[in-house]
C-alpha cells in the first residue's frame, strides 16, 4: 500500500468529525466508522484494528500492529497521536488538525524538493550516459581507433576497468540524487 492510497489527512479529518465533542462518539467507534467509510485495503486494515481491540488486544498494541503492517511514517504519526490522546486524555481534535496540517506541509515540501532537484537529477543522467554516447560516436566516425580495445588483451582490461568505473559512478550518482521520503 502506498502513501497515496493511505491519505491520513482525510482519515484524520474524518476522525475529528466523528470523534469531536460535538458528536461524542468514542474513539473505537470512530475508527470502526472510518473502516466502514473507506473501501479496499484501507477499510480492511481499520476493520482489523477494531477487531483486535474488540478481542482484548490493548489499544497501544493494536495500533502498533496497525502501523507496523503499513510501514509508513504518516501512519506512525497518526497512531502516536491516538496513543498520546489515550494516555493523556488531551483534546484529540487540535492534535489531529495539527497532524493534518503537518502532513500537508510535509508533502508540499517534498514536492518542492523534488522540483528543485529535478535539474540536477537530469544532469546526472546526462553525465552518466555521455561516455557511452562518445564511444558510440567514435565507433561510427573512426572505428580503427577502437580496434585496440577489442583486439588487444590489455585493451579488454581497459574496457573492463572503464565499465566497472562507469557502473560505480552511475550507482553513486543515483544514490546521491535519490530523494528519500
Amino acid at each position: 500500500m502506498s502513501e497515496k492510497d493511505f491519505d491520513l489527512i482525510c482519515i484524520g479529518r474524518s476522525c475529528v468529525d466523528l470523534y469531536s465533542g460535538e458528536f461524542g462518539v468514542p474513539l473505537e467507534r470512530a475508527l470502526a466508522s472510518i473502516g466502514a467509510i473507506f473501501e479496499g485495503e484501507m477499510a480492511h486494515r481499520f476493520q482489523h484494528l477494531v477487531q483486535q481491540m474488540e478481542i482484548g488486544v490493548s489499544f497501544k498494541e493494536a495500533l502498533d500492529a496497525f502501523a507496523a503492517g503499513l510501514d509508513l511514517p504518516d501512519v506512525d504519526y497518526f497512531c502516536a497521536v491516538l496513543v498520546l490522546h489515550r494516555e493523556t486524555g488531551s483534546q484529540i481534535t487540535p492534535m489531529l488538525l495539527s497532524l493534518s496540517r503537518t502532513l500537508s506541509e510535509r508533502r508540499v515540501v517534498a514536492r518542492k524538493l523534488k522540483a528543485l532537484t529535478a535539474e540536477s537529477r537530469a544532469a546526472a543522467r546526462v553525465l552518466s550516459f555521455l561516455p557511452l554516447f562518445i564511444i558510440g560516436l567514435q565507433a561510427l566516425l573512426n572505428p580503427q581507433q577502437l580496434q585496440f580495445l577489442i583486439n588487444d588483451p590489455l585493451g579488454r582490461i581497459v574496457i573492463g576497468y572503464c565499465t566497472l568505473s562507469m557502473a560505480a559512478g552511475i550507482l553513486i550518482i543515483r544514490r546521491m540524487s535519490r530523494l528519500s521520503d
